[in-house]
């Protein structure tokens, strides 16, 4: 009895089955694959993700891939996904992929995974894509006014004949056929005998001949420039460019950020860009231009620094000078929201205005800085309830859910249109708010039909805004007569907005509200800026004469080239450098832009030196080879060493040379394949060779990749329609309970036959 007691309490166990393991699936539905489309697996899985740009949870399949944009193969994040919805319980994952990870991380992903008690298998597609890729164009030799010679690397997942051409300015330079195989890269020669005098863009073009299949044409072409002793530049927005050739500089203009080759500039100049210009993608791509050895100007104007919504902004992180700070602490915004009849209604085949002013109210929710009160006060012939909108902040960033704006989303058009009331009601709700050091008011309407907009209809909100000292803004959609009554009620020509069409709400909304943040940054001069100090660079940066200047301060890293004295007396830097990676971004507080007709080309005609230095300090770097995590850099001889830098980061083993003007090196595990690479003191960029992008680099399946992270992830390679494999998973089963139940049982079973001859004994006598 008493060892089934101890028994109990000791907590044995023993062994017992539970469920297989759960099993995740994750597809790589990047562009790569082209048209190939996993099979629907009739095995069960706990879950199924779909992943190429980002990784969403898939419902059936391959179904919603085209929801995700298709330009990258994030597999690292992927994995991650599938892990995380895993937990702490030992899982399988299945990677369907062709192994081109533009991320580089797959197989740390793979291992962590491994880590945590989980496996990953991989399965390639199959049949294999069909593809022929150019690889590599190396430029062999390129001297200013000698033939250009080039060798172009290519790759098959299929047998055949391609035709591989050389065109410089459109026009075909030369031409070879030759055979491709899987089992062995082509490399051919092709050299333009013609001389040069300028800068060249040359591409290369592969063209499957007859019976030779090719699924991804993204990696036929590669466009490349072959550097001369002419700097170019590229000017994108407003003002004029100078004389297309001039000291050896070449300049041009663009429209538009898109329209801009990197790989062929050396000096990137923007001229009153706001903010909003800078997509993710655009700024991405901008950055690794300068960090590779590129220069960038940039230039002030009524849209840009504090005007053009910079402040707060990715893009603000990458500038010299900045706007003053202004978190939003204080400042109360209403925006008044016409909702009438007539904003229900499509005209010209757009979508009823109503839907548009939501979208603006959104954008310029998402716009506000973290502290700002919001609110929104829907009008149509009467003002409506005043609905505040909560702006808090949660653990560092701010709760943009459009569930606090969905109110918006019950707001119907009905009724007439009065502005004065609106606008009176917005105001006195703008008066109504404690405790702010600002009141901004946003009237959205698509016009007044219903009540007289003149002038003397607002002369007595006019006086009620300068008593009250609330700010007034309006966009309005069509209506003249109301845009121009509107005006009289402003403080700046620029706070009335007319629009022809409503899709454009939204951004005039974020546009005027920017401008309004920072009402008296630029500054009108004349102005001499003088010198930091004798270097050309300062004396360069000190040439302009402006006459409005944006009021700014200097990043914490750099270095102010030239100050101009303000009419206040306050001293405002007109010039700055900071250092990006390799290259340097310089801000100019003036701009073409800012300057009054007759004054502009006097401007331009100044910036010239800084345009030429910026231009030809832009470094086009070193030349390097790269296979897997090998490095192979030429530079001068005898150096012995070269310290390697990724990104910001410098790496703990440096290149050696391992022969005249050849370093050689290990990159660490896992360096992404687009990581940003410099070497040297001072540190220069590593220009790779030519290739496709990195989601096109390569034809048909990397088999290397998918071993490593199968190999990483403690899983292998599996074949088309092999069942993932699991394995029962046994648990302990904990028999405290039951012997311990024993015991009592037992415990009291002897006390029973105990008392029983007790009794049976007392009977008798």
């Amino acid at each position: 009895m008493l060892g089934a007691i101890g028994l109990g309490l000791t907590s044995p166990s023993c062994e017992g089955n539970v469920a297989v393991e759960r099993v995740v699936f994750v597809d790589d539905v990047s562009d790569s694959l082209g048209s190939h489309r996993w099979p629907c697996v009739d095995e069960p899985a706990s879950a199924r993700f779909d992943v190429s740009d980002g990784v969403r949870t898939s419902g059936d399949g391959d179904a919603g891939a085209g929801v995700l944009a298709r330009e990258r193969s994030r597999l690292g994040d992927g994995l991650r996904a599938a892990g995380a919805y895993l937990g702490p319980d030992p899982g399988v994952v299945r990677l369907r992929t062709d192994g081109r990870d533009t991320e580089g991380d797959a197989p740390a992903a793979a291992r962590t995974l491994a880590a945590l008690g989980h496996r990953v298998y991989v399965e390639a597609p199959s049949p294999a894509p069909a593809d022929v890729s150019i690889d590599a164009v190396r430029v062999l030799e390129a001297a200013p006014g000698e033939p250009v010679k080039v060798s172009v690397s290519i790759s098959a997942s299929v047998s055949g004949r391609v035709r591989v051409s050389l065109f410089r300015d459109g026009a075909e330079r030369a031409a070879l056929s030759v055979p491709v195989s899987p089992a062995l890269p082509s490399v051919v020669q092709l050299i333009d005998g013609a001389s040069r005098r300028t800068s060249d863009g040359f591409e290369v073009d592969l063209v499957p001949e007859e019976g030779t299949p090719d699924e991804d044409r993204a990696n036929d072409r590669v466009r490349f420039e072959v550097a001369t002793n002419v700097a170019r530049v590229v000017i994108v927005g407003e003002g004029s460019a100078p004389p297309a050739l001039e000291d050896g500089v070449r300049t041009s203009r663009l429209p538009t950020l898109d329209e801009v080759d990197f790989g062929a500039i050396d000096l990137l100049v923007t001229s009153n860009l706001p903010a909003r210009a800078f997509s993710d993608d655009r700024l991405e791509r901008l950055t690794r231009f300068v960090a590779s050895g590129g220069s960038m100007l940039v230039m002030g104007g009524d849209d840009a620094y504090g005007p053009g919504g910079v402040s707060g902004s990715s893009y603000e992180r990458l500038l010299a000078l900045y706007p003053r700070r202004d978190d939003g602490d204080g400042v109360a915004c209403v925006v008044a929201f016409d909702h009438s009849g007539s904003t229900g209604e499509s005209m010209g085949g757009e979508s009823p205005a109503i839907e548009a002013l939501r979208r603006a109210v959104r954008a310029l929710d998402r716009r506000l800085p973290a502290r700002t009160n919001l609110f929104v006060l829907p009008f149509s012939d009467r003002p409506g309830e005043l609905i505040p909108i909560e702006r808090r902040q949660e653990g560092g960033d701010v709760n943009r859910s459009d569930l606090r704006l969905v109110r918006l989303d019950a707001i119907t058009p009905a009724g007439g249109t009065n502005l004065p009331l609106a606008i009176e009601a917005a105001v006195e709700a703008a008066v109504r708010v404690p405790d702010v050091r600002r009141r901004r008011v946003f009237l959205l309407t698509d016009g007044d039909p219903d009540h007289p907009s003149t002038p003397a209809a607002f002369a007595a909100l006019r006086a009620r805004l300068d008593r009250t000292g609330v700010e007034f803004a309006a966009i309005v959609r069509g209506d003249d007569v109301a845009a121009v009554a509107l005006r009289t009620l402003t403080a700046r020509q620029g706070d009335v907005v007319r629009i022809d069409d409503a899709s454009g709400f939204p951004e005039a909304l974020v546009r005027t509200f920017d401008r309004g943040r920072a009402p008296d940054e630029i500054t009108s001069g004349p102005f001499a800026p003088v010198p930091a100090d004798d270097g050309l660079d300062a004396l360069a940066g000190a040439a302009p004469r402006p006459t409005r200047l944006h009021r700014l301060d200097a990043a914490g890293d750099a270095v102010v080239w030239a100050r101009a004295p303000a009419p206040d007396g306050t001293i405002l830097p007109v010039a700055a450098m900071r250092r990006v990676g390799a290259g340097r971004v310089v801000s100019f507080a003036g701009g073409p832009a800012l300057e009054p007709a007759d004054a502009r080309g006097a401007l331009i005609h100044s910036l010239k030196p800084l345009f030429a230095r910026l231009a030809r300090a832009a470094d086009r770097g070193l030349g390097a080879e790269r296979e897997g995590d090998r490095l192979r850099v030429e530079n001068v001889a005898g150096l012995g060493s070269l310290p390697l830098f990724v990104g910001d980061e410098a790496v703990a083993a440096p290149l050696l040379e391992t022969q005249n003007g050849v370093y050689e090196g290990l990159l660490p595990p896992g360096t992404p394949t687009d990581a940003i690479l410099r070497a040297g003191t001072p540190a220069r960029a590593l220009h790779l060779p030519f290739g496709p992008g990195l989601e096109h680099r390569g034809a048909g399946v990397d088999l290397s990749t998918l071993r490593a992270i199968a190999d990483a992830g403690l899983g292998r390679v599996l074949a088309r329609d092999e069942p993932t494999p699991r394995r029962r998973g046994a648990s302990r089963l904990d028999l405290s309970p039951y012997c311990f139940g024993m015991a009592v049982l037992l415990l009291l079973l002897d006390r029973i036959l105990d008392r029983a001859p007790r009794r049976l004994a007392g009977a008798k006598s």
